[in-house]
């Protein structure tokens, strides 16, 4: 015991109890959590990793384990050191979390009364996060001229929005430079900002051709957030994503037709947050007609098709065996249709009028046209689509082959016809980019002929 108390006296300490003034020098009004730091038992225990410079433990085992003990006093008589200490007057001492820490707090401690010199308490100081095992360190935070007096805790904040796995206290210099001991520090503590869970997100959402779109405010502490989707109003609910960093989501994973009830919740280390308002979406086709000119009513060409429409007749036909004409009768929308007619086509040969358009692959489309057969002699009329990757056919409409029929369809009598495609609902091919949509007379057989009106067409997706 006398030996400890001679070493005790060289170096300035006295024993004394556990009481201490606070010095800030920090922001009071945040909320930080309690130390991060366990209570370490060596340098490696029970968790992390405390590194230092160096340190004088061979003469006084003031281990850099110690710093981090949570005992805040210099020395206690009978138990030892209680803090990190080095001969040198400058050094570092570090500690490493288990998994990445955003500190933006620590506190540094004299203890109450044991220690007597304050002078090898640090003085000036850069506060670092390293990410590279110490590689490279970011200066947090920088001190200078920082005077001590004996039962002080001094509390440093900064603004720090990075997760580091390691940190460290860089001490350029204290204020001793002739004692066994000219640099120590009783008890180092680091602290993050508290976070409460989130409040509820305000939701909101559109719906399109196979997609839900949703987009909420942020909110304040939110690091991320997480989708919930269920196809009854009130749940139970199913999480399609986690991890979502931004205020947007696009659920692609839906069918046309069907109500989902989505809600989103907001994350951060607190835990989950409140949930948002329910929004229900259901999916549809487009309410906007994609033809220009579907009723074929302008007109200013001298070729007697309606404007935006391309007119077409199979090479060698002559003249008086085909003809277009925009006419007043019989429609069904609007004050005009186009009429198509044939005489004389051998087989395979065609009269017809189109339009190309530019579509979107892999999704479900409508196309409808109102039809008047007036007359057919071996021949047949279409409503058809052809896809296009560019100026590239895609996925081509063999013509009568079972497998693509959803892609057009046939009339081989008089009548009028309400037509709606595609059969089976299938999606455009995946490399679509465009489509081109027809109204065809065809030549089933030689000396075929026919005439046809075409009214009121829509193409939705």
């Amino acid at each position: 015991m006398k030996t400890f108390i001679t070493k005790l006296l060289a170096a300035g300490i006295i024993v004394a109890g556990l009481a201490g003034t606070h010095a800030a020098f920090a922001d009071t009004t945040t909320q930080y959590t309690s130390n991060l730091i366990p209570t370490m038992t060596s340098n490696t225990s029970p968790s992390g990793i405390v590194t230092s410079s160096d340190a004088t433990g061979a003469s006084y085992a003031e281990y850099p384990w110690k710093a981090f003990d949570g005992i805040t006093e210099y020395g206690i008589n009978g138990t030892g050191y209680h803090a990190w200490g080095t001969r040198n007057s400058s050094g570092w001492l570090a500690y490493e979390f288990p998994s990445p820490k955003t500190v933006s707090k620590y506190v540094l401690y004299t203890g109450t009364t044991s220690l007597t010199n304050t002078t090898i308490l640090p003085k000036t100081w850069t506060f670092e996060g390293s990410n590279d095992n110490g590689t490279t360190w970011a200066v947090l935070d920088s001190r200078s001229g920082i005077t001590w007096a004996k039962s002080d805790i001094k509390s440093f904040t900064f603004t720090n929005t990075t997760a580091y796995k390691k940190y460290r206290i860089n001490v350029s210099a204290s204020g001793s430079t002739q004692n066994w001991v000219n640099l120590a520090i009783p008890e180092l503590q680091m602290m993050e900002v508290a976070t409460t869970a989130p409040v509820a997100p305000v939701l909101f959402g559109t719906a399109e051709n196979t997609v839900d779109h949703l987009s909420w405010n942020s909110v304040n502490n939110a690091t991320s957030y997480n989708i919930l989707r269920s196809t009854l109003a009130g749940g139970p609910y199913t999480e399609i994503a986690t991890g979502v960093t931004g205020t947007t989501y696009d659920d692609t994973n839906v069918i046309n037709g069907t109500t989902y009830y989505y809600e989103v919740v907001g994350m951060n280390m607190a835990g989950t947050g409140a949930v948002s308002n329910e929004v229900a979406l259901t999916p549809h086709l487009s309410t906007v007609n994609l033809l220009q000119n579907p009723s074929f009513e302008q007109y200013s060409g001298t070729n007697n098709v309606a404007d935006f429409w391309t007119p077409y007749y199979s090479v060698g036909l002559t003249p008086d065996q085909y003809g277009f004409e925009h006419v007043l009768s019989p429609v069904s929308d609007g004050s005009y249709s186009q009429k198509l007619y044939a005489n004389g086509l051998a087989s395979s040969q065609s009269v017809e009028v189109y339009q190309s358009v530019t579509m979107q692959p892999n999704k479900p489309y409508s196309l409808t046209a109102d039809i008047k057969v007036e007359n057919l002699v071996n021949a047949s009329v279409y409503l058809w689509v052809d896809f296009y990757n560019s100026d590239t056919l895609v996925d081509p409409t063999t013509y009568l082959a079972n497998d693509k029929q959803e892609h057009y369809i046939k009339i081989d009598a008089n009548g009028f016809y309400q037509l709606v495609l595609p059969n089976n609902l299938p999606n455009t091919p995946a490399t679509t980019a465009g489509m081109r949509v027809y109204a065809i007379i065809r030549g089933n057989a030689d000396n075929a002929s026919g005439t046809v009106y075409v009214d009121n067409m829509k193409l939705f997706q």
